[in-house]
């Protein structure tokens, strides 16, 4: 069940202080690019009273929902950040840690971030979240080969029991494959 269904209902609210918001960075940038985007303070609840008072038909909508029928614009002013913080941060653990280690950091991204497309995070790093499963299928089912489809399937299986660990579950995120 997405977080807004849930009794209380409850929302995960960006918002700070000014000058105390998070400000990812790609190190490569110029100092007056990154500088230029830390003082960009813009939130998703700041511009969505924005957008309610200059669009109609944005009125019709609670905070929660309103992403769902305004994804386009809210990708152009970059409310919904992309991926590439996650995608960066699942590339450097995926040099270093186990599948398991990586399933555990993939349900943080998950439960706690702000993400867009877990699908394709899942589908891009899948390989790597999984890495320890084949000897795990051959060890504990005795499947002497198992299939790409068994590993990643069991992979899920793996994300979605730590998952249940803090109440939630794959099906909560619509956008992943279960």
């Amino acid at each position: 069940m997405p977080m807004h269904e849930k009794l209380p209902p409850v929302i995960r609210l960006v918002l700070h202080l000014p000058g105390m918001h998070t400000v990812v960075f790609d190190p490569t940038d110029s100092a007056f690019i990154i500088i230029d985007h830390a003082n960009y303070q813009r939130t998703t609840l700041t511009v969505f009273f924005e957008i309610c008072t200059t669009l109609d038909s944005a009125q019709q909508y609670i905070y929660q929902k309103f992403p769902q029928h305004f994804v386009c614009a809210c990708l152009a002013l970059e409310l919904l950040e992309n991926d590439q913080e996650w995608t960066q941060c699942l590339k450097e653990a995926a040099a270093l840690h186990t599948g398991s280690q990586l399933r555990i950091l993939f349900a943080v991204i998950l439960t706690q971030c702000t993400y867009t497309h877990p699908k394709k995070l899942w589908l891009c790093f899948r390989t790597d979240l999984c890495d320890d499963l084949h000897y795990h299928l051959h060890k504990e089912y005795n499947i002497l080969d198992p299939t790409d489809k068994q590993i990643f399937d069991l992979g899920l299986f793996l994300l979605d029991k730590i998952l249940h660990q803090s109440n939630q579950s794959l099906k909560m995120f619509s956008l992943m494959p279960f």
